[in-house]
């Protein structure tokens, strides 16, 4: 029984785990790419 809880635990951490680093991802791709069009107007 106790080791059902603590597996579906870390499922439930890898999947917030995963999808953590995809929106962190995704974020530091946007904040590059806002990056090189700030560099772009200027020069």
């Amino acid at each position: 029984m106790e080791q059902s809880i603590w597996q579906e635990i870390g499922q439930l951490y890898h999947f917030m785990a995963s999808q953590l680093k995809k929106s962190l991802s995704l974020e530091i791709e946007k904040f590059n790419a806002s990056q090189k069009k700030g560099f772009g107007f200027l020069f």
